[in-house]
């Protein structure tokens, strides 16, 4: 999104905007895909074919995740970039680059350099503008804009007329992780949109999710992590479910639940705050 955005944008958002996902791009066909290949080039080429490359002329090639690509191919990447022109496969005239390059990745590319997987020349050949895009859960304040969007979205795809997400499924939708960032989301209001028979958006449609929310499970990220940011994330995970719990127990009565957690009040209403609950949230009849 944020790549086509760019596109849109830029001096020839006319321009044709070409994606790139490197996990499925095989190899043995790289060049031929990505460069083109004249006739007679290979068994099977009866005829010239541009190349990505080329049919994107003055527009945006999209790499998305090109941390996943071989040492092999960012070689061949690598030569692109630096020179600005490729060849056709057969072919002996060079044909200039003329498009902008986005590359996208969640790899953390300097400790794959450090580590030999990825080409270090490549590396700051692609790091000349960086974009940092926090997840889902590091920007919750974003999810009640996204989870409205995906409901008009889904109305319109599915023919439905459902006005409203109930509130209790903002709530879960608010304090939910999100693993797999807007596209889950998305998904996961389709998945809803699809079950429901009422005009709201309601928990029995969630109910799949909402079971499984309470349960305790590692960050996703943990595999990733060194120690302190694993253990920083657990806290977190772990400060969040007791809250939840804590104040469901006492439907949202903060001094009560100071008390039973052996901490003052302020310190508790600074956790919530933290985590982007409120005491009312939890109390009886709230809707």
């Amino acid at each position: 999104l944020v790549a086509r955005a760019i596109h849109q944008n830029s001096q020839f958002p006319m321009e044709p905007f070409v994606p790139i996902n490197c996990t499925a791009l095989p190899e043995n066909l790289f060049e031929s895909e990505l460069f083109g290949h004249e006739k007679g080039a290979f068994t099977g080429a009866h005829e010239r074919k541009p190349g990505l490359m080329e049919r994107a002329g003055r527009g945006t090639i999209f790499l998305d995740e090109i941390g996943d690509l071989s040492p092999y191919l960012q070689q061949k990447l690598l030569r692109v970039i630096q020179e600005r022109e490729f060849f056709r496969v057969g072919g002996t005239e060079p044909i200039p680059l003329e498009a902008r390059i986005i590359a996208a990745t969640h790899h953390h590319l300097e400790k794959e350099v450090q580590e030999g997987k990825f080409r270090e020349d490549l590396y700051y050949r692609l790091n000349v503008m960086v974009i940092q895009l926090p997840p889902l859960r590091e920007r919750r304040e974003d999810i009640p804009l996204l989870a409205q969007y995906f409901l008009a979205r889904s109305n319109a795809k599915l023919k439905k007329s459902i006005k409203i997400i109930a509130p209790e499924v903002m709530r879960f939708l608010m304090q939910y992780d999100f693993p797999g960032n807007v596209r889950e989301l998305e998904n996961m209001i389709e998945r809803a949109v699809i079950l429901e028979k009422g005009d709201s958006l309601s928990k029995e449609s969630f109910k799949d999710f909402l079971q499984h929310s309470s349960e305790f499970h590692f960050p996703h990220s943990f595999p990733t992590l060194n120690y302190q940011q694993a253990r920083k994330q657990w806290l977190q995970q772990f400060e969040k479910l007791y809250l939840v719990k804590l104040l469901q127990r006492h439907k949202g009565n903060v001094t009560h639940a100071a008390q039973e957690a052996g901490i003052s009040r302020q310190t508790l209403q600074k956790m919530m705050k933290k985590h982007g609950f409120h005491a009312h949230d939890f109390r009886e009849g709230s809707s």
